[in-house]
């Protein structure tokens, strides 16, 4: 029989807070991507930038 060792890996401090912002903060696709607010301010930049 063959005998595995498991080895852990301990989160960095950067990663940490990257899944705690992960869990915590982003809300991804509970979010409505298309709003009046998002749709005037591209349009705006849209006109300036041209």
């Amino acid at each position: 029989m063959n005998d595995q060792t498991v080895t852990t890996v301990s989160l960095t401090e950067a990663e940490e807070r990257d899944l705690k912002w992960l869990r915590e903060v982003y809300q991804g696709d509970h979010q409505r991507q298309l709003t009046l607010r998002a749709v005037l301010t591209g349009g705006l930049l849209g006109m300036f930038l041209s």
